[in-house]
């Protein structure tokens, strides 16, 4: 039998979003909705693809969200599927767990959500599908929850829905913890996870393992596209494993270097062409986005100390590209100083020799006529216009000599501002 199923985890409709801060011009309203709207997206992908049925990985709701509106909200979205057949079925994770509204308002008719006791087992008989499932029954579940599901059924396209952090993820509590192996011995042809927020294709295939990250982003560590998996089987084997994209407001860290900007204004142009980019990277969807300065720079200090006035300024350039869609969540100096030469001759041996010597050099009249003689030959070959310019040559001068080595100091300086850590350590 063909057929395809969305698979998608960590709703959190109605989560708020985090760090944000009110100004004019922030897009308030898409931030408002955004999970709600994310959700929207999903129900909606479902039946523009006809999916035979769509798997709810955990956490559809936060922990410590009060408000029955959102499951009523969610109710109304997911009975759009249930009147056309589309079958739903849901696990809940760790923070559905701990839900007051999870728990007081009953599901569609047509929605399967697994038990806590012990690992379920539901058919759907005419695609030949098997799905298994156990949800959280306290919102720190330890346990290898993995070892209590049943081998595969003969015949079936066996899927397994667990909220698990595997072998533990950054960023994220080790709940349910358990080893790839423990769900490749189970003999699945599809395990659908959820808990990270970041999307990762752990394994492709014999069998599929997918985290499909959260639908919505909703503070800095969650950047860019968020979405879910539409999942092609053909003849019992998975043929496409697609991502699509479900989000409608984005998070992004936009980097700006500041390496030898002497001037604001070059730094605003800078902001201004980041934002631009940023923007058209995001399909016309909302961007919060957090700049960090970077690189070294004369104004350093003058940034540290003015950092209010900054993020005004670059959220009003934000404003001019995009009035209504970016929001300037917050600026981060990450500049250095440059340092000074009389600094990192001082503090370095060998530069100090080296540009001693340099200096000892430009002392020795023979040695210096010598160089301008050689350099003479040259005169013959280069056309006479190379030697009227403004800043023309004059292989003859001593002074001339003199300023060349003064610019292969100042190249060595370029050098080392560079790789100032590696020079440090000379």
């Amino acid at each position: 039998m063909d057929f395809k199923f969305i698979h998608a985890a960590d709703l959190h409709i109605d989560s708020p979003m985090k760090g944000l801060n009110k100004y004019e011009g922030a897009p308030i309203e898409q931030i408002k909705v955004a999970t709600r709207k994310a959700f929207e997206n999903l129900i909606d992908l479902c039946l523009i693809e006809e999916v035979k049925f769509l798997l709810l990985a955990g956490d559809v709701f936060d922990g410590d969200l009060q408000d029955a509106n959102a499951r009523l909200f969610f109710n109304h979205q997911i009975k759009r599927l249930t009147e056309k057949h589309i079958k739903v079925f849901i696990i809940r994770g760790n923070h559905d767990a701990a839900s007051v509204i999870t728990k007081q308002i009953k599901l569609p008719e047509g929605v399967v959500e697994f038990f806590t006791d012990k690992v379920g087992t539901e058919f759907i008989e005419e695609l030949q599908v098997a799905i298994h499932g156990i949800s959280f029954e306290s919102r720190s579940e330890t346990r290898n929850l993995a070892l209590e599901y049943p081998l595969g059924e003969k015949g079936y396209f066996n899927i397994g829905m667990l909220h698990t952090s595997l072998t533990g993820r950054e960023e994220h509590e080790n709940y349910a913890p358990c080893r790839e192996q423990d769900l490749i011995s189970k003999g699945y042809d599809y395990w659908a996870l959820g808990h990270i927020h970041k999307r990762q294709v752990v394994q492709t295939q014999d069998p599929a393992i997918v985290y499909p990250g959260n639908i919505q982003g909703r503070n800095i560590k969650e950047t860019g596209e968020k979405g879910c998996f539409l999942v092609t089987v053909k003849g019992g084997k998975i043929t496409e494993l697609n991502f699509r994209s479900l989000d409608v407001l984005r998070w992004n860290i936009c980097e700006i270097n500041l390496d030898k900007v002497t001037d604001r204004n070059v730094l605003y142009d800078k902001a201004k062409t980041a934002l631009e980019e940023e923007i058209d990277k995001c399909n016309e969807k909302s961007l919060i986005v957090r700049i960090v300065l970077k690189g070294r720079t004369e104004l350093h200090n003058e940034l540290e100390k003015n950092l209010p006035f900054l993020l005004n300024e670059i959220r009003n350039i934000g404003n001019q590209v995009a009035y209504g869609q970016i929001c300037v969540e917050k600026i981060k100096i990450d500049t250095e100083k440059i340092t000074s030469v009389e600094e990192l001759v001082k503090r370095n041996p060998v530069i100090h020799d080296i540009f001693q010597m340099m200096d000892l050099l430009k002392e020795e009249e023979e040695t210096i006529k010598d160089i301008a003689d050689t350099l003479g030959d040259l005169k013959t070959k280069l056309p006479p216009d190379y030697f009227q310019l403004e800043q023309g040559v004059a292989f003859d001068s001593q002074q001339y000599i003199h300023s060349l080595i003064d610019e292969v100091k100042e190249d060595i300086l370029f050098e080392i501002q560079a790789k100032v850590g590696e020079i440090d350590e000379i």
